[in-house]
């Protein structure tokens, strides 16, 4: 009877044991994933917009079968200057004005910097010229 109880309590112990181990290899792969920056979404496909506004009213036309459409405006919604530089220019990296490292786009360490901290450079060797060194969770 001892021995029996012995066995089971062993053997929910060795359960529990397993599940915290897990656990914690887990949580470690996905912190360790994002302070490197990698990014599940970035092996997804990337899409393009085809759309022009002689597509969309010819598309309009279709629909609307033959009706007249010269009041239809196409509304232009690309992003305004907002004086923060695109995020498509690969070589612009950034630092924070109260830090030493700077940082590429898609760097998870570099979201963490807010906007407004944030100082620009053309590439790395003027982040470079300018005190600043790469941090070494991104990559280059």
């Amino acid at each position: 009877m001892l021995i029996a109880t012995l066995k089971q309590l062993w053997l929910e112990l060795s359960i529990i044991l397993l599940v915290i181990i897990v656990s914690g290899l887990t949580g470690y792969e996905i912190g360790r994933q994002s302070v490197n920056g990698e990014n599940q979404l970035a092996m997804l496909p990337k899409v393009e917009n085809k759309l022009s506004e002689s597509n969309v009213i010819s598309e309009i036309d279709s629909i609307n079968g033959g009706v007249d459409n010269s009041s239809i405006s196409i509304i232009d919604n690309t992003p305004q200057e907002t004086g923060v530089p695109s995020v498509s220019e690969q070589r612009i990296v950034f630092g924070s004005v109260n830090g030493t490292k700077y940082y590429n786009y898609g760097c998870k360490s570099g979201d963490r910097i807010l906007i407004e901290n944030r100082v620009y450079f053309e590439d790395e060797s003027r982040a470079i010229e300018a005190g600043y060194e790469p941090a070494t969770n991104c990559k280059f």
